[in-house]
């Protein structure tokens, strides 16, 4: 189940509806991996309050995501060429909402600390796949455009995030710091 070309016609330089969906999905699951930490972090003292965490702790907390993400991102990259990449996109997809959710909804630190540690797993599979698959579906003389298109897709879609964050905290619990990115 690997990621199928999307056919057009040779020298074509627009993008098909197809080609624009890719480049839009991939975006939104870029965006997420980076925002979600700015998010978390900006928020810690709630999240430790909420949990009744020392500084310590939630620092930690804070950081798994990001640890767990880099050490995972080479392995998500090698099973996306070994099983397929859309398939692993998916799965890296939905374990980030499941174990967002768990993070959301952890009765004490230790549970959030493994939620955030699994949370950040997935995540490699969205960052380290978003572009492999963008480089699979476009054409070498399309890519230029679609990585273009699939940056500033997932910067513009990543800026406001955290101040979204940021106010569902303050109207709604600290727990929607670690609803906002996943869903």
């Amino acid at each position: 189940m690997d990621v199928p070309r999307i056919e057009t016609q040779p020298g074509e330089d627009k993008l098909t509806l197809a080609q624009w969906m890719t480049v839009l999905a991939m975006a939104l699951g870029f965006a997420v991996t980076g925002a979600d930490p700015t998010i978390f972090s900006s928020n810690l003292v709630p999240v430790r309050e909420g949990l009744h965490m020392s500084t310590a702790a939630a620092g930690f907390a804070a950081s798994l995501a990001t640890l767990t993400l880099a050490a995972a991102i080479l392995g998500a990259g090698t099973l996306g060429d070994v099983y397929g990449k859309r398939r692993m996109y998916l799965l890296g997809l939905a374990g980030a909402i499941v174990f967002g959710l768990l993070a959301a909804a952890s009765p004490n630190a230790v549970m959030l600390m493994v939620a955030r540690a699994l949370t950040g797993v997935f995540f490699a599979f969205l960052l380290g796949l978003s572009l492999a698959i963008i480089n699979a579906v476009f054409l070498p003389e399309q890519r230029p455009k679609a990585i273009s298109l699939f940056l500033g897709a997932a910067f513009l879609v990543g800026a406001p995030l955290p101040l979204i964050g940021n106010v569902l905290v303050e109207s709604l619990g600290w727990r929607w710091a670690l609803v906002v990115a996943p869903p």
